[in-house]
């Protein structure tokens, strides 16, 4: 059986998924958000989530770790900065957790959720994702498996 946590980055809410299974069959998985206030300066926003991560990566020890990689739009170049910075310190407790670890581009992901490379970060809503999965606080995956969750 293998485990893998999924990572969607994000300085507001940064989202996480952990599936646990063998070859295509999912025995269990977990989901939640580390999530930040827009109060806090950058580099206490930045610190919460790399702690926070790194709790995950502890409580969980998965065998895998795939992060979405930094995506800008044109338009809004500043994002992408930001992006790229919590990316970073993502990518950083991955590395001191000496857990393997993978960068998917934002197209690849698209392609494997819903056969569209381009599609909507919506359109895989009602069957993958929920709208709902931003919102919810991360509660560790035992913990959800022990008390029978989800």
């Amino acid at each position: 059986m293998i485990k893998i946590v999924g990572i969607d980055p994000g300085l507001a809410d940064t989202g996480i998924g952990i599936v646990s299974g063998s070859g295509l069959s999912v025995h269990s998985y977990a989901y939640g958000t580390i999530s930040t206030s827009k109060a806090q300066r950058m580099a206490c926003r930045l610190e919460h989530i790399y702690n926070s991560m790194n709790r995950v990566l502890e409580e969980e020890r998965p065998d895998l770790i795939v992060v979405e990689d930094v995506f800008s739009l044109e338009k809004y170049p500043k994002s992408g900065i930001v992006l790229g910075k919590v990316c970073g310190v993502l990518l950083l407790a991955g590395a001191r957790s000496g857990i393997a670890l993978t960068e998917v581009p934002v197209r690849q992901a698209k392609q494997i959720l819903t056969g569209n490379g381009n599609a909507p970060s919506n359109s895989w809503n009602g069957w993958c994702v929920t709208p709902s999965v931003r919102r919810r606080p991360f509660v560790p995956f035992m913990r959800r498996m022990r008390w029978g969750w989800p």
